[in-house]
């Protein structure tokens, strides 16, 4: 690395990259840190150099906050959630950890989203699942939504709750906040338009092989959007 950041007010402590890339970390011009691991440069909001930890690890970037874990960035093969495809087949994935109630530490995870936007704009991230993945009709039921149908797996529907309202649609389980799609919101990342509207998604921290499965099942809304000729890929 060729750049440290002071970590909550404490001397600077240094970066970390144990592969070959040496990845190297910025500002530029749009106030973010760029960090550089194999083709790719990540960009996270610099508002954070001073609190933020950033260790790049072959195909994987970290970033942390102290001693506090926020969030992974993977390219390449994962268990973690598969949040999209680069236009050379790239798979990325996105790992949350729980973080404790501070309204700051859940800012720097949240920020991701930011970072994602940044991946999707540069190089094209297409968020959710390969196309050739979509389910069948028959797998899914239709979730009539303000704007257009959203179709869910089946497999999920009586576990999964749905609170529609004009401008959001929210997946939760039990009380477990898993997903919201979006219209004409600055929250979220965006993932396009449909008829000029803005579609976002917004995932949630959540713990257990099978919330995370009903999460990762937000591609397979994605995956129907894409196949809409109305709908527009940012």
């Amino acid at each position: 690395m060729t750049a440290s950041f002071t970590s909550c007010g404490s001397e600077p402590a240094a970066s970390k990259a144990t592969n070959d890339e040496s990845p190297t970390r910025q500002k530029d011009g749009d106030d973010v840190i760029e960090t550089k691991i194999g083709d790719y440069i990540l960009k996270y909001p610099s508002k954070w150099e001073k609190n933020i930890q950033i260790t790049a690890e072959k195909k994987t970037v970290k970033y942390s906050s102290g001693k506090t874990p926020l969030f992974d960035i993977i390219l390449g093969d994962s268990d973690a959630y598969l949040f999209g495809t680069l236009k050379d087949g790239t798979e990325v994935h996105l790992k949350n950890y729980e973080v404790k109630d501070d309204e700051k530490l859940a800012a720097m995870q949240e920020d991701a989203n930011t970072l994602l936007n940044h991946l999707i704009k540069d190089y094209g991230l297409k968020v959710g699942s390969p196309q050739n993945d979509v389910p069948q009709a028959d797998e899914c039921y239709a979730i009539e939504t303000s704007v257009t149908k959203l179709y869910y797996p089946k497999k999920y529907e009586k576990k999964v709750s749905v609170k529609e309202s004009d401008k959001v649609v929210s997946f939760s389980c039990d009380g477990t906040p898993l997903f919201d799609i979006l219209f004409n919101s600055d929250d979220g990342v965006l993932i396009g338009t449909y008829k000029n509207v803005s579609v976002s998604l917004k995932n949630y921290k959540v713990k257990g092989d099978e919330l995370l499965a009903m999460q990762e099942a937000a591609n397979d809304v994605l995956a129907h959007l894409y196949e809409d000729k109305n709908f527009k890929s940012k």
